[in-house]
């Protein structure tokens, strides 16, 4: 009897231990809690190439007056440009459509874009002052950051990227109390962004004693690098 009293005490006993046992209470390796975070290292960067849309216009009452005008400035502009050395060039939309007045056609007008680039903005200013005296009308100047120079600064930048966000997941495990942290995902990106530069040239010939080059400052352009990811914490 005695007995059968003791061994109904124990498994009562070992009852109650096991049910206040909390579920989880000795987590698997690997839990704890995540933490998610994003950093983001910029620089500013001088662009070392200009790129210039420089348009050539004739209006007559013929399309091959319009034609050979326009021929005759764009080879004009091709004679200038043999001289430049370190002056990528490129032609562009070529259009001939009529004028109308009263749905009457009265003349034409016409057009082709000549393009150019470089990394030497002084000869570019100059031979865009020659272009301008022969008639021809700047549309568009933009800088641009060639690829070896991108590529190098984007390079550090993500150095740099990397370096600060393993220095929060340090400061975040050491600010939450815990003891190590675990780099769960992990994402870089780069990019970066300036507006072309737009200036108000005149659109009509000058003369050539006019011929003066446009002032342009290529100013600077943001280049940025950033990681996002995921830390988990173990306490």
């Amino acid at each position: 009897m005695d007995r059968r009293w003791w061994l109904a005490a124990l498994l009562l006993i070992g009852w109650i231990v096991n049910a206040h046992v909390p579920a989880g209470a000795a987590p698997a390796e690997g839990e704890g809690s995540r933490v998610s975070f994003r950093v983001e290292v910029q620089r500013e960067v001088t662009p070392d190439r200009m790129r210039v849309r420089i348009r050539a216009t004739a209006e007559a009452e013929q399309p091959a007056r319009v034609q050979n005008d326009i021929n005759a400035r764009m080879q004009a502009a091709r004679r200038v440009l043999e001289s430049s050395e370190g002056i990528t060039v490129g032609t562009g939309q070529y259009r001939i459509h009529p004028v109308y007045r009263k749905e009457r056609i009265i003349g034409w007008r016409g057009s082709q874009d000549l393009l150019l680039e470089s990394g030497d903005f002084a000869r570019l200013a100059e031979v865009m002052g020659r272009l301008q005296a022969q008639g021809l009308a700047v549309q568009e100047v933009s800088y641009l950051i060639s690829e070896p120079l991108r590529r190098r600064i984007e390079s550090d930048l993500v150095d740099e990227a990397v370096a600060a966000f393993r220095a929060r997941a340090r400061q975040l495990a050491t600010d939450f109390g815990a003891r190590r942290h675990t780099v769960i995902e992990a994402s870089v990106s780069t990019g970066g962004h300036a507006p072309p530069v737009r200036p108000l040239l005149r659109a009509q010939a000058l003369e050539a004693a006019d011929a003066v080059p446009p002032v342009l400052a290529p100013g600077t352009r943001r280049l940025s690098a950033s990681v996002s990811g995921s830390i988990r914490l173990a306490y």
